[in-house]
């Protein structure tokens, strides 16, 4: 089923800057990144927040798939979409995001990265110097025409 989405709302909480992805499929496409948004809670008000943003006019979609990237700790609480239906009955409504609750009893996974020893030391990178001959060179590329 062909659908046609306009904005979508998110329920974040974030220590650092986030992103929010959306990508869709028209028939017979791939799935590609259509909008992404950059939002920071921390930078506004501290807790949970609602942060919505449009999608580009005409925004049709097959399949659907949202991607959420943040830099800290994220809580991501509830999403949800405004769309319809193409072609069938159906009115502008707000449907839930699949975003599955964050079991209570959860903790934070400890990464396998072995601590820098004591005795470390420098390693020297193998760059050679400029030679003292050099001189510049222009690349080829040809103007962009007037129109």
């Amino acid at each position: 089923m062909l659908w046609i989405a306009r904005e979508v709302e998110l329920v974040v909480d974030t220590d650092a800057p986030g992103r929010f992805t959306v990508s869709g499929e028209l028939p017979g496409d791939h799935v590609a990144p259509r909008r992404s948004v950059v939002f920071d809670t921390t930078a506004t008000t501290p807790g949970r927040r609602v942060e919505r943003f449009r999608l580009p006019g005409n925004f049709k979609f097959q399949l659907i798939q949202f991607e959420f990237l943040a830099s800290g700790i994220a809580r991501l609480y509830s999403g949800r979409i405004f769309a319809k239906p193409l072609g069938a009955a159906g009115a502008w409504g707000w449907y839930a995001l699949p975003i599955p609750p964050t079991a209570e009893g959860w903790q934070e996974a400890a990464l396998p990265i072995e601590p820098t020893p004591e005795a470390w030391t420098e390693a020297a990178l193998p760059i050679l110097p400029t030679p003292e001959g050099w001189e510049e060179a222009a690349l080829p590329i040809p103007p962009t025409p007037e129109e």
